[in-house]
């Protein structure tokens, strides 16, 4: 009929792949028994793999046959099984491992299950499925291995975004596992750094600079960065901090930050800010993912600036990277 529209068929199998869910959990399947680790040394059957793996054969080639059509392994013959370039990064010893950061977290596929409430209500729904939040379930101790994974690429994208060398000494304000600071400190064998964060989270952001080597020049603080922040450092870092707090809260961690600084320091942000031209749209899709685990608000680069004045900090350097933006601010009487 001449009403009736021509099926887009291209269009319609895009969506069908955006909504499904066979490979993001196939593909998390694989990452949680290592599969990538046993094909390391060459091409294996699916048979082979199942021993080593103790999966069920059938099941397994037929998860991996459905990764092998987004290239994510590959089939040289039937039956046999290879690491694709897009399988790499699965490995655990690659150098830029994305393995632990591709686990299966039930309590993550749980509150996404239920993102209609985060739609409806514009708050958490970890929070909502759990009865608790995502910072009550544990933050990121017990996952230090999984938070560290991305890392690699964060710190090949930032450390040639800005003039670290010019720092001497940084205090690394909620450093987490302390990976990017580990990072920094031995790109830059001239800094140091303080890392400061809860007394729960301290040891293995310890633990990190110890297997960088760079140990002998990070000083670890267990503290509360609401209630005091090492004073008189040349620059202070805000890495994805702000994002999980409202803005009253963080305007609290900007002011902790503001009275620990000297009249010449600087403050780093480094946030995911939504980029309208961005086309890989990384930061917006951070955005989505923090409101869902965390309640984050929607902080654009303009409500950013906004709180950094009114903590009297002045942005006066803008990085955008592939990965996160890097926000340099100073005091608001710096010359």
């Amino acid at each position: 009929m001449s009403g009736r529209r021509r099926m887009n068929m291209p269009a319609m199998l895009r969506l069908m792949e955006l909504a499904d869910y066979v490979i993001p959990f196939a593909l998390r399947a694989m990452a949680e028994h290592r599969v990538a680790d046993h094909l390391a040394a060459g091409p294996r059957t699916s048979a082979e793999l199942a021993a080593a793996t103790g999966l069920h054969r059938d099941t397994l080639e037929r998860l991996l046959r459905a990764l092998t059509c987004k290239d994510v392994f590959a089939e040289p013959e039937p039956g046999v099984f290879a690491l694709s370039p897009l399988a790499e990064p699965l490995r655990s010893d690659h150098p830029h491992s994305l393995r632990e950061s591709a686990l299966l977290e039930p309590a993550e596929v749980q509150a996404w299950a239920d993102v209609i409430h985060s739609l409806r209500t514009g708050s958490a729904a970890f929070d909502h499925v759990h009865g608790r939040s995502y910072h009550d379930c544990g933050g990121p101790a017990p996952h230090a291995d999984r938070v560290q994974a991305p890392h690699a690429l964060l710190a090949h994208t930032l450390l040639p975004a800005y003039a670290w060398e010019q720092i001497s000494h940084l205090v690394d304000v909620g450093c987490g596992v302390g990976a990017f600071t580990a990072a920094l400190l031995s790109a830059n064998p001239a800094m140091t750094a303080t890392l400061l964060d809860r007394p729960d989270v301290i040891d293995a952001a310890a633990e990190t600079v110890r297997r960088a080597g760079v140990a002998d020049r990070a000083a670890m603080v267990a503290g509360d960065f609401f209630d005091e922040v090492p004073k008189g450092a040349d620059a202070y870092l805000l890495k994805a901090v702000l994002k999980e707090w409202d803005d009253d809260v963080a305007a609290r961690i900007l002011a902790s930050v503001r009275a620990a600084m000297r009249p010449d320091s600087r403050l780093l942000v480094l946030e995911a800010l939504p980029d309208p031209d961005d086309d890989r749209r990384l930061g917006r899709m951070l955005d989505v993912e923090q409101l869902v685990l965390r309640g984050s608000p929607a902080r654009d680069y303009d409500a950013l600036c906004t709180l950094l004045r009114t903590a009297g900090l002045r942005p006066v350097h803008l990085v955008r990277t592939p990965t996160l933006t890097v926000i340099e601010a100073r005091g608001k009487d710096w010359a």
